[in-house]
């Protein structure tokens, strides 16, 4: 109840402040000396040093209520100078650390930055995660074995003159790959239990939910997302806060809407649905969001025929 309360609350600021898309959720400007204001957050983190970025932006206690869940700048300021100075894959693992442990602190993630985000992270992070194979990623334990073979295969002479250090090497390769992709999907679950749309977009909110999965699957198709089963839970965390959200909003939302997704998700192919259970005997994600459909629509109907309020 009280989880039902917030979002309600959340969603009724999106309704009388903006529409929700990315470009909309901006603070009043104000001075960039004044801590707290939009303009005093937007700054780079490298304008006063990362020390000061992370003593007075960072800490400030309005920074995970009004800036990081709508602008992931820094995140991806930190990221793109992790590629610029070539950084071990252990800076990667302290940034993605450093949001994930903020973003715990958020009453809410803004879906549509949250895409933004989701649509850089290719880039920012490809050099930690190439593997140059052509064989077919499935799972952590065929990402190891690629990390394996190659170093076999590139550094034999090393190994047969120097075996201790050949293999603390590629332990610290093998321990690198499995915890940085940890990290990622850790981050992507805390991220996507929290994420609000607005329902003044109606229809798009679902366009921009089925974007989010298109991302995720990009993820795990770069190696990003490491096992077929965490790309599913992902899709499933993502599916029960959208019906989370479409039942708390119910009453903002038309009757339209519910046929127009409906009508889409029988025509279009969405891995949001299209993903196996774990198990055969599971409810199905299209049958879990097509009965939550059904049951928000005819509320909907019934409502605006003043049947219920």
């Amino acid at each position: 109840m009280k989880i039902k309360l917030l979002y309600s609350i959340i969603i009724a600021a999106l309704l009388t402040s903006h529409s929700g898309k990315a470009e909309d959720y901006q603070l009043p400007y104000s001075n960039a000396d004044i801590p707290g204001t939009t303009a005093y957050f937007s700054r780079s983190v490298f304008s006063n040093g990362i020390g000061t970025f992370l003593k007075d932006v960072f800490n400030n206690p309005s920074y995970p209520r009004d800036f990081w869940p709508n602008n992931p700048l820094h995140m991806i300021e930190l990221l793109e100078y992790g590629n610029k100075t070539n950084k071990d894959s252990l800076y990667p693992r302290t940034v993605i650390r450093l949001f994930s442990d903020k973003t715990k602190a958020c009453s809410y993630i803004n879906a549509y930055t949250f895409s933004d985000l989701l649509g850089q992270l290719p880039t920012l992070l490809s050099r930690y995660f190439i593997i140059d194979t052509d064989r077919t990623i499935n799972s952590l334990k065929d990402i190891i074995y690629e990390i394996q073979y190659q170093s076999f295969r590139a550094n034999f002479p090393e190994f047969k003159s120097n075996p201790e250090t050949f293999l603390t090497n590629l332990s610290r390769q093998i321990e690198d790959a499995a915890e940085l992709r940890k990290l990622v999907v850790v981050f992507l679950e805390i991220s996507l239990n929290k994420l609000v749309w607005s329902p003044e977009d109606q229809f798009d909110t679902w366009q921009t939910t089925k974007l989010i999965a298109d991302q995720l699957t990009c993820l795990y198709k770069r190696s990003m997302i490491s096992d077929l089963d965490d790309l599913n839970s992902l899709c499933i965390t993502l599916l029960e806060r959208y019906c989370l959200f479409l039942d708390i909003a119910g009453s903002y939302i038309d009757i339209k809407t519910f046929e127009k997704i409906k009508a889409d998700i029988q025509q279009s192919q969405t891995p949001l649905l299209a993903l196996a259970e774990q198990e055969d005997l599971l409810e199905t994600k299209m049958q879990r969001f097509s009965r939550c459909l059904i049951e928000l629509e005819a509320k909907a109907r019934a409502r605006a025929t003043g049947m219920v309020v």
